[in-house]
């Protein structure tokens, strides 16, 4: 991680973040996700360029399947503290295993909402449920778009928590560390292209947390915009030259 040219952009928002947890109150960041280093980048950002760096430890991410199963992805998560769950994406290919994937998301989620009702709780999630992927043609990374199921299941949480929980947005730039395959990929194994790179965050203001089933897609909407207009401006400081950024 070239940091010397990294950036975290709005602290306020994290100040915000960090009051609200130490009120007993929870946190949700909606994050893209660009990179199996993600927790790690997340950590180190803030540790480095905030006064909130011995907080970063209680941060809990909720990760997909190969955090624990593929050989480069297992480091990244040593000394992070996880929820593992299987990915819709994945779940159906192996149909012998499904059932198995089924009871452990259950668990988990079981898991997810004693946390939430203890308070306290500062979650990353990435509700695209995969890591952002490179547009062939034009060479932009744009942010995979969020999933308004995996949404509406956390603001599900977080009522039935019965503890107050904001939602913020993340925007995150680490592609360049550690660049996923071009098309997704279920297996382990994948081959890597390791680099050293400038990363950025972005944290986000909290994203309004109103409107019932008829406006639970007007709220994924709301922070899927918020985060891809933070994320391509991000890209900017991080990559002034332009690499990978928005075309005009």
């Amino acid at each position: 991680m070239d940091l010397a040219n990294s950036h975290l952009s709005g602290s306020s928002n994290l100040d915000d973040v960090f009051a609200a947890i130490s009120r007993g109150e929870n946190v949700v960041f909606l994050a893209n996700h660009q990179s199996e280093a993600d927790p790690q980048v997340v950590s180190l950002l803030i540790q480095r360029f905030s006064s909130h760096g011995d907080k970063t430890p209680d941060i809990t991410y909720v990760a997909g399947h190969k955090v624990t199963t593929d050989p480069l992805a297992v480091p990244f998560s040593m000394g992070r503290n996880l929820l593992c769950i299987h990915s819709k994406k994945h779940i159906d290919v192996d149909p012998e295993t499904k059932p198995a994937k089924q009871k452990q998301n259950l668990a988990t989620m079981a898991s997810m909402l004693s946390l939430m009702k203890a308070g306290g709780l500062c979650l990353w999630v990435a509700p695209s449920g995969g890591r952002d992927r490179i547009n062939t043609s034009s060479k932009e990374i744009p942010p995979a778009e969020f999933d308004s199921k995996t949404i509406d299941m956390f603001r599900l949480m977080a009522r039935k928590s019965k503890v107050p929980t904001h939602f913020h947005t993340m925007s995150m730039v680490s592609y360049e560390l550690c660049p996923p395959p071009e098309e997704v990929v279920a297996d382990v194994g994948e081959r890597r292209n390791i680099r050293f790179s400038p990363i950025g965050i972005h944290i986000g203001k909290e994203v309004d947390n109103e409107g019932g089933l008829e406006g639970r897609h007007k709220f994924t909407e709301r922070a899927m915009e918020q985060m891809e207009e933070e994320y391509w401006e991000l890209r900017a400081k991080v990559f002034p030259g332009g690499q990978g950024g928005r075309k005009k």
